[in-house]
């Protein structure tokens, strides 16, 4: 039997803003090993750039300094998949946050021996998004 597709995106929905979503997150983060090392208002960007309004988004860079660096020791590709990185996007009354798959990510980069870290990562960044849902 095949093996089952995973999907590429995890996503939940909030009923925080996006500043109090960005609060939010900060804190477990910390509280998991991770922080947010950027913040990119693309909302604020793109119209500053381009004149047009996209609505509430967000992008957050975040990392784990423990799975960075093992990323970065065990292999040459590691710093390509670095850092994770969250979007957040006002649907209405929610914030919508996506995180693509890291496990994706290395299956692209074609690197096994990141396989385990990446899963970790992915897991680890489900469980701090899950508690979102908790929260609304």
């Amino acid at each position: 039997m095949a093996e089952a597709e995973e999907p590429a995106e995890f996503s939940v929905s909030s009923g925080k803003t996006i500043p109090e979503t960005v609060a939010f997150l900060a804190e477990r983060m910390a509280r998991n090993g991770y922080g947010i090392l950027g913040t990119i208002d693309v909302q604020k960007t793109l119209k500053e750039k381009t004149g047009k309004d996209v609505g509430g988004m967000t992008v957050l860079d975040v990392c784990s300094p423990a799975h960075a660096l093992e990323a970065i020791e065990k292999s040459d590709t590691g710093p390509l998949l670095l850092p994770c990185r969250l979007t957040l996007q006002q649907d209405g009354a929610k914030t919508k946050v996506s995180l693509l798959s890291p496990k994706l990510l290395v299956k692209m980069v074609g690197d096994i021996s990141l396989e385990n870290m990446a899963s970790a990562v992915e897991s680890e960044l489900r469980m701090i998004l899950s508690g979102l849902e908790e929260e609304v």
